[in-house]
C-alpha cells in the first residue's frame, strides 16, 4: 500500500505507470492521494503499514521536515519527493537526518521506490514475526533497516 502526499497528481501518476511496468498491471487501489500534511496522518493512521511518499516544495520545506521526524517516531515510513533544480544537498541531508528513507529528485526515478517498499514490507513481517521482542536491540535496529538483504 501507498499514500502520496502532493499537489498536483504527477509523481502519483509517475508511481501508477512503474507499479504497472512492474507488476503488468495497474494496481490504482493500492494507492491513497491526499493533498495535505494533515490529511495525510489521518491516512497514515488508518493505514500503517503503508509506505508514504510526501512531496517537498522548496517554499514549505519545514512542515514535511518536521512531519518525517514526528512521523519515524511513530513507526510511519516515508521518502521524500523533491523536484528542485538544483537539488540543494543540505535539503537532501535534512529530509534524511529527520526520518526520510530515500530522497527522490524526478518523476522519472519514482521507480527507486519500489524495491524499496519491498524491503520495508520484508522488515515490517520480519518484526511482526517476533513480537515477544525475544531478539537483542542490534538484531531490532538491523531488521528496521529496509536496504538489508531478504
Amino acid at each position: 500500500m501507498w499514500i502520496v502526499c502532493e499537489s498536483t497528481g504527477r509523481w502519483t501518476a509517475a508511481l501508477r505507470l512503474a507499479l504497472a511496468r512492474r507488476r503488468g498491471a495497474a494496481l490504482g487501489g493500492r494507492i491513497k492521494e491526499v493533498r495535505s500534511l494533515a490529511e495525510l496522518s489521518g491516512a497514515a493512521n488508518e493505514l500503517p503499514s503503508a509506505l508514504i511518499l510526501i512531496e517537498v516544495q522548496p517554499e514549505s520545506f519545514g512542515a514535511p521536515l518536521n512531519w518525517f521526524a514526528q512521523g519515524w517516531q511513530r513507526g510511519a515510513r516515508g521518502v521524500a519527493l523533491f523536484d528542485a533544480q538544483p537539488l540543494a544537498e543540505q535539503a537532501c541531508a535534512a529530509l534524511l537526518e529527520a526520518g526520510a528513507l530515500a530522497v527522490i529528485d524526478s518523476p522519472r526515478r519514482i521507480e527507486g521506490v519500489l524495491e524499496l517498499e519491498r524491503r520495508v514490507a520484508v522488515s515490517r513481517r520480519a518484526r511482526a514475526s517476533n513480537p515477544g521482542g525475544e531478539e537483542s536491540i542490534a538484531e531490532r535496529a538491523w531488521a528496521a533497516l529496509p536496504w538489508q538483504d531478504s
